[in-house]
């Protein structure tokens, strides 16, 4: 991946919006507004329904090959900040946030690896993040 960074810079914008295998946990809860079937699914009028963005991000009609990370996907349109008027007002903020740590990472940090896929841990809930991320990478030399 820190290749695709590196080669892909000036592109990276598509990797920052594919944040949307990253959003787990957010949700929606409405009630149906009429007797209906979604997806061999019975609802009654009245019935609670959960709208999970993560299974839009994953739409095979929306997006090719859906549960692959693709970094460079130039069609994106995910839900990760939200859609219409629960857009997120941060989203620009957070892709230039993104955008300025990846880079300062990879100026300081250039040659990191994951030691050992299988023991990274993830934080649960709406803040996604590596609780245990094992790296290795030769310290920054320090320059005269």
């Amino acid at each position: 991946m820190q290749g695709f960074l590196r080669h892909f810079w000036n592109e990276f914008e598509y990797a920052i919006v594919n944040k949307r295998f990253l959003v787990d946990d957010q949700r929606a809860a409405r009630s149906a507004g009429e007797d209906t079937v979604v997806g061999g699914c019975p609802m009654k009028k009245g019935d609670r329904v959960l709208l999970p963005f993560p299974a839009g991000n994953r739409d095979p009609d929306v997006f090719d090959q859906p549960d692959q990370v693709t970094l460079d996907r130039e069609v994106n349109r995910h839900f990760a900040f939200g859609v219409g008027i629960h857009r997120c007002l941060g989203s620009n903020l957070a892709r230039m946030e993104l955008r300025v740590t990846i880079q300062a990472w990879l100026d300081r940090i250039p040659d990191f690896a994951v030691t050992d896929v299988d023991a990274v841990t993830w934080s649960a809930g709406q803040v996604r993040g590596p609780r245990t991320l094992p790296l290795t990478f030769s310290p920054l030399k320090e320059t005269a």
